[in-house]
This record gives C-alpha cells, sequence and structure tokens, in this order.
C-alpha cells in the first residue's frame, strides 16, 4: 500500500517564498523534484500535542528508505543550506 510521508518544517515563517524538495530511493540514481509555496499546511494533533508545518510526499512505497535534500527560496530569490536527510516508510 502506498504511503503519505511527512517532512515536519520548523519555523514555517514568511521570509519563505517555496521550498525546493527532491528525493529518491536510496541507492537509485533519478531523484524526484517538488516545489511547495508558503504557507504549508499544519499538521495538528491532540495526543501527543503536535503543531507544526510540513510537506507531504507520497504516494511512496511501504518499508523503504528514503533520502531527500530540502532548501528554502526566499522573496529576493535566495536559497538556504541544504537540508539533507533520511526516512523509513511505514507499512
Amino acid at each position: 500500500m502506498a504511503r503519505l510521508h511527512r517532512l515536519f518544517i520548523g519555523d514555517d515563517s514568511n521570509s519563505t517564498l517555496y521550498y525546493e524538495l527532491w528525493f529518491r530511493i536510496v541507492g537509485a540514481t533519478n531523484w524526484t523534484q517538488q516545489t511547495y509555496t508558503y504557507p504549508l499546511p499544519v499538521y495538528q494533533s491532540v495526543s501527543p500535542a503536535v503543531d507544526s508545518a510540513f510537506i507531504g510526499i507520497g504516494p511512496l512505497a511501504d518499508d523503504t528508505d528514503y533520502e531527500y535534500q530540502l532548501r528554502r527560496c526566499n522573496p529576493d530569490n535566495q536559497f538556504s543550506d541544504w537540508e539533507t536527510d533520511t526516512f523509513t516508510t511505514g507499512q
């Protein structure tokens, strides 16, 4: 079954024009690019208490390791440094 994965973004401020995301299965050669404009949707839950902007990626394969690169672009078209990390989708 395909999954949606949330990348939580701290400080989703109005100084961000858009977000650029590249992701792929770990070890794959091809990247997928997506862009997201400000403001991002906010994920809220009661228990545990969460109130955070997020980028939703999906559908993704179950039990698969992904890597990603994420950066912000401000209204002056200046990019932040790349944030890189990995995640594993659930079942």
